[in-house]
């Protein structure tokens, strides 16, 4: 039986793993073409800005360029040492992006922010994740309409939604905030309560560095609600091709409509989960799966130097350290507390 090309090409774009077989399978016959390239620009990973540039100027050498990113790229990952520049150039180019992940290297200055709302105000985003170092206020928020549109959102400043009514989000579902973001005096348990009186949310996620401290923590204010989810922090994966790029998300709203608790009293999955993931879309090797108690563990440490560096590890054996540079200034505990309760009632503060 003859099988047609269109099926073999579909098989085919299905077993693709990366960016470097599609551009194999691009050559194989000119009807194969349209297949791959869609392939490789429907979900795009740049993370330096050599990588940026390079992909900028491809873009620019097509015919109806400008057609061509509308039309294919729906998903892009943002991350490294690209230029804020030439991420405004490629959000510019790229007017059809449904799914961004913004983690540049570089934070944006203030003057910034604004001009980079209104780029992302024309874009028929759903999926935000951003980590950019400026706060969205609710000035800032009030001039666009791009969180009206947002259902999947992560932020690294949850101070944000402390000051942003969240009528301003009516279509969101998926949250994700940064638990080790949380300074002294942020008022959380009555933050977690505000949001989870959203009616659209589904899945709030907390991606926290301390799991069992922020989960006892959770349990003494009573904030089992099913729709929390703690998930590792510090870890951001596209497989190749970006097929996995809402696996973060399935993950969390697997957990969240579990009926039980699947650890303890609290739901929540692992930095391996994620890992696994992501190498199974690549068709690679599985790491070991961490324990439900794994957890990054953080700590300030004064080098050869002089210099003072974050170290993060993990709690496991075989677990990898990796390094940050740090402030001087060495309060940085965290309170998850409300400003009216105990310090010994609540187990609160993380010293580093």
């Amino acid at each position: 039986m003859k099988v047609p090309l269109e099926i073999l090409i579909y098989i085919f774009t299905l077993a693709t793993r990366s960016r470097g077989s599609a551009v194999s399978w691009m050559l194989y016959q000119q009807r194969s073409m349209p297949w791959f390239e869609k392939q490789l620009y429907e979900k795009v990973l740049l993370s330096d800005e050599d990588e940026a540039s390079l992909f900028v100027q491809c873009l620019r050498r097509r015919q109806l360029c400008e057609e061509f990113a509308e039309t294919v790229i729906k998903a892009i990952s943002l991350s490294g040492d690209i230029n804020v520049v030439t991420i405004m150039d490629i959000l510019s180019l790229c007017k059809g992006i449904k799914n961004l992940s913004l983690r540049p290297q570089n934070d944006f200055l203030e003057d910034e922010v604004a001009p980079l709302l209104q780029l992302l105000d024309t874009l028929p985003l759903k999926v935000l994740s951003h980590q950019i170092g400026v706060p969205f206020t609710s000035s800032l928020i009030s001039n666009v309409t791009l969180f009206a549109k947002i259902t999947h959102l992560e932020v690294d400043d949850p101070n944000m939604l402390r000051d942003v009514q969240m009528s301003c989000f009516p279509q969101l579902t998926h949250l994700s905030l940064w638990g080790s973001s949380y300074k002294s005096g942020t008022n959380i348990p009555s933050l977690v309560k505000n949001i989870l009186a959203n009616a659209t949310l589904e899945v709030i996620i907390f991606r926290v560095e301390q799991h069992q401290q922020f989960a006892d923590f959770l349990n003494i204010h009573e904030l089992n609600d099913p729709r929390i989810v703690l998930a590792t922090s510090r870890i951001y994966l596209w497989d190749d091709l970006g097929r996995s790029c809402m696996l973060f998300w399935e993950l969390a709203e697997e957990k969240a409509k579990s009926p039980n608790p699947n650890h303890n009293n609290h739901r929540c999955f692992t930095r391996s989960a994620l890992t696994n993931g992501v190498r199974d879309f690549m068709g690679i090797e599985r790491v070991p799966e961490d324990h439900l108690d794994y957890e990054i563990v953080r700590a300030n440490v004064i080098g050869e130097d002089g210099r003072v560096r974050t170290a993060y590890f993990g709690n496991a054996p075989g677990s990898s350290i990796f390094t940050e540079e740090s402030d001087d200034d060495m309060d940085t505990d965290e309170d998850y507390s409300d400003d009216d309760i105990d310090e010994d009632e609540t187990q609160d503060g993380t010293e580093e």
